[in-house]
């Protein structure tokens, strides 16, 4: 291995653990941390410069048998990918001046892009380690690890936001989407997001439906997993089983 590429390896695993740190710093304190550099440069990393690039050169893996993705119904992943990570960054910069409906809009946004995330995770498998071992080659496999982090953390302080803006909302505002979020959303973040989860599911559906009008299959969402070849989705069936009898061991 060159020498060059030995060197950047490590000093991207430095600033991997050093902008970590700071990350699960930002999880506690997400007011005081979160406008932290380290945290913000690995946002721009890993929440816009490797889902770019990781769609970019997602074939390169072809090469040498796996396929990642389904070409098919790539299209189906980027769009709700481009959503939840839109909801992130405008929940990010504008949380404080958003307008009553998209503040109750946001969490599902985000509540879909960590469901992408952990869906990319258990998809790449063995593969994300990788990401942090050859950053040249692959850097944006270890997305999905950080992207979790960072949208959880954003969740939890949309969730803080939108209690403040609910209580200096007069009760009496004839603003009935007002009124609905003080009594439905004004309560634990674990309450909540239990009312989001139950939302977000005929938000995601129309999504589904707005993409089948486009020429997408009502289940690319799936087959964009599952029609691939050397990761934890594809072959389902086989891999499931294979997972079951480890865990039974």
């Amino acid at each position: 291995m060159p020498t060059h590429y030995i060197i950047i390896s490590a000093l991207f695993a430095i600033y991997l653990l050093v902008a970590g740190w700071h990350t699960l710093r930002s999880l506690r304190s997400p007011s005081r941390w979160a406008n932290n550099y380290w945290v913000k440069s690995a946002e721009i990393l890993f929440l816009l410069l490797a889902p770019v690039l990781g769609f970019l050169r997602y074939q390169e893996f072809q090469t040498t048998g796996e396929v990642v993705f389904s070409p098919t119904h790539l299209p189906t992943l980027i769009a709700l990918a481009v959503l939840g990570g839109a909801s992130f960054w405008v929940s990010r910069f504008f949380k404080y001046r958003t307008p009553p409906w998209l503040t109750i809009l946001l969490p599902l946004g985000l509540i879909q892009g960590l469901l992408l995330n952990l869906a990319l995770i258990i998809h790449f498998g063995d593969y994300v380690l990788l990401g942090a071992a050859f950053p040249l080659l692959g850097f944006e496999l270890l997305a999905p690890l950080f992207n979790v982090l960072f949208i959880s953390r954003e969740l939890y302080h949309q969730h803080l936001v939108l209690r403040k803006h609910i209580k200096e909302e007069p009760i009496y505002s004839t603003n009935y989407l007002v009124l609905g979020l003080f009594f439905l959303m004004d309560t634990s973040f674990f309450t909540k997001l239990r009312i989001c989860l139950v939302l977000f599911i005929p938000a995601f559906l129309f999504q589904i439906m707005l993409l089948v009008l486009c020429g997408q299959s009502p289940d690319a969402i799936v087959q964009v997993f599952t029609d691939t070849k050397g990761f934890t989705f594809s072959s389902p069936g086989r891999r499931t089983l294979e997972i079951f009898t480890s865990l039974l061991q």
